[in-house]
């Protein structure tokens, strides 16, 4: 994809994604973690732009973590030049996220299904909870089309249907 000047940051066609649920996420994930943003920059490669965003890892749900893990997603802005690819995962600086990802040949990471791998952290109604953002996002199941939405999940069933899907580790 080329990369386009901030005054019109570009975004590229549309994108239908398969809905995955935990199991099928777990099952393609190389890692799950816990993890913290603690930073992110923004780098050009090969004529491509890609956000990287470093996670200290609280705990490994699935897999050898690690204690940092690095998400590297194409798109960003770095100087005048931008680009915007729809359906990839935002990250907030400090906040607390659960992402399913595999490992990239260039030794980062990638949340299964982009933003679809990508969980944040919070309390609701004094229950901690994952919190699945798809909105704006075209999705295809066994239904057809249709948008995404925001998603809910309990924070300990995710995390007990991890453990039972896959090999957990502590670290």
């Amino acid at each position: 994809l080329p990369v386009a000047p901030r005054a019109g940051v570009a975004a590229f066609g549309i994108l239908l994604l398969v809905v995955p649920d935990v199991d099928v996420l777990a099952g393609e994930a190389e890692f799950v973690l816990d993890g913290l943003v603690v930073a992110q920059r923004v780098s050009a490669v090969g004529g491509r732009l890609y956000t990287d965003t470093d996670l200290a890892v609280r705990s490994c749900w699935q897999g050898s973590c690690g204690r940092v893990k690095t998400v590297r997603q194409l798109g960003g802005e770095l100087g005048d030049l931008g680009i915007k690819v729809s359906a990839v995962a935002t990250f907030t600086l400090g906040e607390r996220v659960v992402v399913f990802v595999r490992a990239r040949r260039d030794g980062f990471v990638s949340p299964i299904g982009m933003v679809q791998g990508v969980f944040h952290a919070r309390t609701w109604a004094g229950t901690q909870v994952l919190v699945r953002d798809l909105r704006g996002v075209s999705l295809v199941d066994h239904r057809g089309n249709f948008e995404g939405t925001l998603e809910v999940l309990d924070e300990s069933a995710v995390r007990q249907r991890v453990a039972t899907l896959g090999v957990t580790s502590g670290g």
